[in-house]
């Protein structure tokens, strides 16, 4: 196997915090500047559950002091948390999105695709968090018939790109988001060339209008009675149909100008129960509705990837015991799987000759159909890349490759590049559709029980 070297826009993606961060405050110079807390908040959440001094140790045996501190001592914890107060939340964001705006090896090289269209996720978890009085009164916590959790949970909304394992945007809110306002808050970051895919949390008639006006695609899952004009889709043996939605509400509330016309489309579930989605794809012939239930299954991507922010880094780690420092902490995170997302696709990238995208095994009734008689273009097809890499061993890589960025190790820097391309190579499998397997949570802290108190209890 050659010998592989990071390009200039790769290297420049490890090396932006570096570029961007200043190593001192402009008032104050101490060892803490915002590169060395911004870049130490990254490594404490992907190194598991170690502190800040255990980790700070951790990095200068690893990269051989990468924040230039010399002989003097690691600066104190009590200097760290001081120092981090100086860090905005907005401040994150914005390294955060214009990391995500450098990942250009992850725009070239999707491992997914269908069509012209990019697949965009969107889905909510909760995030159990440290206990302590501030964070309870502002995240609060779940609670149900049982009785409450009795840990504060963060609410974190998320979009991500199953075809690049990347978010795109993220909110970080109370214990019980407002998923869907989440989401128009962040359509901004959609564009038509996308095509959202959502679970049954996220449709409502707001939704559906504000996605039309900026002219995004879609395809979300209803719940049940969800919407007048559904019910009797949903009762009708019909599979496939045209409805149009009206753009006021029952209490109403106008969302447009002109009724929306959108496609349901319906199939049974494994208990029998019929599964109904909406889409603004309506052209049956380009989009048969068993093509669609193929691309929402990619859907389960977003699960996957909250999997690993939870099971294999510190998303349910975190350290802060102040609402400030607990979104640091989780934009930090997301800033890290921006960089793992480049190493993925840059491994791609560089082994493109090994392997071109082949597409998905189409059903039974979308071969039948063909290609219209009517139209030059094709039906739109699912494509995947025929392998697939260790997630875990890309994040270990990415670990090495920004130290030897901080550290300025060019020659250190370019051997990690190389075996971390060999190694994801050598270990790469093979997708195997059509497995399933049950959902079974592995996060300590997954699917929290809580007591019922008694009147002793409470005594």
């Amino acid at each position: 196997m050659a010998l592989f070297t990071p390009d200039l826009s790769f290297t420049a993606v490890f090396s932006f915090l570096q570029q961007r961060l200043p190593l001192a405050w402009t008032r104050h110079t101490t060892f803490l500047g915002p590169l060395q807390v911004v870049t130490s908040l990254v490594f404490m959440n992907v190194l598991g559950v170690r502190g800040y001094r255990s980790v700070m140790s951790e990095l200068r045996r690893r990269f051989n002091n990468p924040f230039r501190w010399g002989g003097v001592d690691i600066p104190t914890a009590p200097a760290f948390t001081q120092a981090r107060k100086k860090i905005s939340e907005e401040m994150l964001r914005g390294l955060f999105q214009e990391l995500v705006a450098l990942c250009l090896a992850a725009k070239r090289r999707p491992a997914l695709s269908y069509g012209d269209l990019d697949l965009v996720c969107v889905d909510g978890t909760n995030v159990v968090l440290p206990g302590g009085k501030k964070l309870m009164e502002h995240f609060g916590a779940p609670s149900n018939q049982v009785g409450c959790a009795g840990v504060p949970q963060a609410g974190l909304v998320l979009l991500w790109d199953p075809a690049r394992s990347l978010p795109l945007d993220f909110r970080i809110t109370t214990c019980k988001p407002n998923e869907r306002e989440c989401l128009l808050e962040m359509l901004p970051t959609l564009t038509p060339r996308h095509l959202l895919l959502g679970d049954r949390g996220f449709p409502s008639r707001g939704v559906f209008f504000a996605l039309a006006k900026q002219r995004t695609h879609f395809l979300i899952r209803l719940p049940r009675s969800s919407f007048a004009e559904v019910n009797a889709f949903c009762d009708s043996a019909e599979m496939d149909r045209r409805i149009e939605f009206s753009p006021t509400d029952a209490h109403g509330k106008v969302f447009g100008e002109q009724p929306l016309t959108v496609r349901l489309i319906k199939r049974l579930g494994p208990d029998g129960e019929p599964q109904v989605f909406a889409t603004s794809l309506i052209d049956e012939r380009m989009h048969p509705r068993e093509q669609l239930y193929l691309v929402y299954g990619k859907r389960w991507a977003i699960e996957t990837g909250l999997r690993e922010m939870k099971v294999f880094h510190g998303l349910e780690r975190l350290h802060a015991r102040t609402v400030e420092g607990i979104k640091q902490e989780i934009i930090a995170l997301m800033i890290f799987f921006v960089l793992c997302a480049e190493v993925d696709a840059t491994a791609r990238e560089t082994l493109a000759d090994q392997f071109t995208p082949a597409p998905i095994e189409q059903p039974t009734a979308v071969k039948a159909l063909g290609t219209p008689a009517d139209s030059h273009e094709p039906i739109a097809k699912l494509e995947i890349y025929p392998v697939r890499f260790n997630r875990v061993q890309i994040a270990e890589y990415a670990i090495y490759l920004l130290g030897y960025c901080l550290a300025n190790d060019r020659e250190q820097l370019n051997e990690c590049f190389h075996t971390a391309i060999r190694d994801i190579w050598r270990y790469r499998s093979k997708p195997r559709p059509g497995r399933s397997f049950p959902r079974v949570a592995k996060s300590p802290n997954a699917k929290q029980r809580t007591v019922r108190r008694t009147k002793a209890d409470n005594a």
